[in-house]
């Protein structure tokens, strides 16, 4: 299973074919990375999501693509090295009040309620996204357009 990313691992649950998906703290931060930055582009400061989340500009590198602020962010808010009262729950709750509709971005919050070492998936998909997955063959043909470079 190294060789699925979340949503891919989210998408074998959902047809049957793994009963149980444990995903690292490393795959969940991966992935909460790339989902930021593709919601984000411009960066963390866009729609002053960061703000938002009680974060601080001053935790923000000032040079660089949107995708490398946000990798740099959360590396540190990871760490534990931001200011303010910014955490992970804060980030991700001010990223779902703005995007109500992303079943992708709801994935992420149940899995914060558990122990980051290990995290156990046990949420199911969408119906919209069990329908598309009911279509698959198999997990093979789903090619998620976030994770397909990093596969």
């Amino acid at each position: 299973m190294k060789l699925l990313d979340f949503i891919s691992k989210g998408i074998a649950w959902a047809t049957g074919l793994i009963s149980k998906i444990e995903v690292s703290a490393d795959e969940w931060w991966t992935a909460f990375t790339q989902l930021s930055f593709t919601l984000y582009d411009e960066g963390p400061t866009q729609n002053k999501i960061w703000s938002q989340a009680d974060g601080k500009g001053y935790d923000l590198e000032t040079k660089g693509s949107g995708k490398e602020v946000w990798i740099a962010a959360l590396q540190k808010l990871r760490n534990g090295h931001c200011g303010g009262d910014i955490n992970v729950k804060k980030l991700l709750k001010a990223m779902l009040e703005e995007n109500k509709r992303n079943e992708e971005l709801k994935n992420f919050k149940k899995p914060l309620e558990r122990n980051m070492n290990t995290i156990v998936i046990q949420t199911a998909l969408s119906l919209e996204q069990e329908a598309v997955v009911s279509k698959l063959k198999n997990v093979g043909d789903y090619e998620h357009p976030i994770s397909k470079n990093y596969l």
